[in-house]
């Protein structure tokens, strides 16, 4: 059974749990979008992030051949 809670007409209280529920639909379901988003965004920071690691890797390994074909030409 749920009661409503004073004040807040998007809230309501179950009475067996004593938990408060919104039952804004509206208001969850932009919730969800904003929770997706900040996940993809998370995802895209990481993956850049990788792509940065491996691009300085990279830079690194050509670094150390060109130092070896200097050092190879005296």
């Amino acid at each position: 059974m749920y009661f409503k809670v004073e004040g807040s007409p998007n809230l309501i209280r179950d009475k067996n749990t004593n938990a408060i529920l919104n039952i804004n639909t509206v208001e969850y379901e932009n919730y969800k979008k904003i929770k997706q988003n900040k996940e993809l965004e998370k995802n895209r920071v990481e993956k850049i992030e990788k792509e940065v690691i491996e691009i300085k890797q990279d830079l690194n390994m050509i670094k150390d051949l060109l130092m070896e074909i200097k050092n190879g030409s005296k």
